[in-house]
């Protein structure tokens, strides 16, 4: 992937995986999540033109892109703790 201006790349090790996310802009934060199969990069185009307004904060969800691959944890209960109870930071 080509690295994109004023995207910053975070990882942290939250509810027991590391978790990889970006971040840009500045405001209210607003989340973007991606369906199967894709990760953060899903929303490149619409990151730039939010970020104007907001704090984005697009993470990769448990099992893609950079975030761990861990054998389980994909229920719906485990990935919603991973960016509600534990997740990225400054959000």
């Amino acid at each position: 992937m080509t690295e994109l201006t004023g995207i910053t790349h975070h990882t942290a090790e939250l509810n027991g995986i590391k978790q990889h996310w970006v971040s840009a802009g500045q405001g209210p934060p607003v989340y973007l999540l991606h369906g199967f199969p894709e990760n953060w990069y899903g929303w490149r185009k619409q990151i730039p033109v939010l970020a104007e307004q907001f704090t984005v904060i697009a993470p990769d969800l448990r099992g893609y892109g950079d975030t761990d691959k861990p054998a389980s944890g994909y229920d719906k209960r485990t990935m919603a703790n991973d960016l509600v109870v534990d997740g990225p930071p400054g959000a």
